[in-house]
């Protein structure tokens, strides 16, 4: 299926848009990076589905035309067809589109949009999805699978500020005389009591 372009998808009334704003806590730089791992994509997705892809002939790290077959489960268990996931527009660092065919939508499109907002980054997944027979249930069942994808990607970069808030307050305290074995023996506990706090740190908090 051919690309549809801005003016096929507004005439297009099949197509339905739906958009997921979510203010990260870091720079734009790093929100594209993390966000343009492809694992990091399918650790978003679960408990929902899991995917599973060959990484012979492409790596996990998007670029223009990128392109793979993704194998999808629903809960893990219920196979969900093989996806064709392909990079049709790529826009460092503000924006990027993919295609997907063979899903049980009959177009889907993702937009992925990124703006700076001072120290922090505005970002929006746009989806343009044309639910064919599952009409507004599909479009719910997408909006209710995308809820714990926003809180996990906000969560991401919270605990990654608040790891690195916390590195930095220790590397200016007045121990930071030591050599190298001491400082690991000393910051050694304050990195695993920090890992354990954020993990269990509810979104929001």
């Amino acid at each position: 299926m051919a690309p549809l372009s801005v003016s096929d998808l507004s005439r297009n009334k099949a197509i339905k848009r739906l958009d997921f704003p979510s203010l990260l806590p870091a720079p734009i730089e790093e929100v594209w990076r993390v966000t343009t791992d492809f694992d990091f994509v399918v650790h978003l997705l679960k408990p929902w589905f899991t995917i599973t892809y060959d990484r012979s002939n492409a790596g996990h790290e998007l670029a223009a035309g990128w392109t793979k077959d993704t194998d999808w489960k629903l809960l893990g268990i219920i196979p969900y067809g093989r996806w064709h996931e392909e990079i049709v527009e790529w826009e460092p660092p503000y924006r990027f589109v993919d295609s997907i065919t063979n899903t049980p939508f009959p177009f889907w499109r993702h937009t992925h949009l990124y703006e700076r907002r001072g120290d922090s980054t505005l970002y929006t997944d746009r989806l343009d999805i044309d639910p064919g027979w599952m009409g507004p249930v599909g479009l719910g069942f997408i909006k209710m699978i995308w809820a714990p994808r926003l809180v996990k990607l906000r969560r991401h970069f919270e605990q990654t500020r608040r790891r690195k808030s916390a590195t930095i307050s220790f590397s200016r305290s007045p121990s930071t005389h030591l050599n190298d074995w001491e400082w690991w023996t000393h910051s050694k506990p304050l990195a695993l009591y920090a890992t354990v706090t954020f993990a269990c740190t509810p979104a929001g908090a």
